[in-house]
């Protein structure tokens, strides 16, 4: 019986022969690469999205997730950042890889303060901007 890795190779080696893509030589080093993706991005996130409509909406220092979905009202209860920067891919890791870089698109990110996202984002948030997020959700 064949090992998993042998058996994943030959199936690969019998969907590339028979993909009508001849031109393309794939070799055991190529076969090795794929899938690979921890070569070009950071080994751990940098945070943690929440992209997916009707996931539940994951504090992007921790992963913990909310008892909120992305997408519902109770959203607004939390502070949402959007980093356009393209430096992260769809899951939070540092792209590495120049050729992969930048990331298309966003990454949607929630905090349970504007203060947690400057501590975590290293960015300043304008203070009148900050005092009006506290007003708006004082309990």
């Amino acid at each position: 019986m064949a090992s998993g890795i042998d058996s994943t190779l030959e199936a690969f080696i019998y969907k590339t022969e028979n993909s009508g893509d001849m031109d393309q030589d794939y070799g055991e080093q190529d076969f090795e690469n794929m899938g690979q993706r921890s070569q070009k991005r950071s080994k751990r996130p940098h945070y943690f999205p929440s992209n997916r409509p009707q996931a539940f909406i994951r504090n992007a220092v921790t992963g913990v997730p909310y008892p909120y979905m992305v997408g519902s009202k109770e959203q607004s209860l939390l502070y949402k950042m959007v980093d356009a920067t393209g430096r992260c891919d769809e899951e939070g890791y540092l792209i590495k890889a120049r050729s992969d870089l930048p990331n298309s698109n966003t990454n949607h990110l929630f905090y349970d303060s504007p203060e947690q996202c400057m501590s975590h984002m290293r960015v300043t948030i304008n203070p009148s901007e900050v005092k009006r997020w506290h007003e708006q959700h004082q309990i």
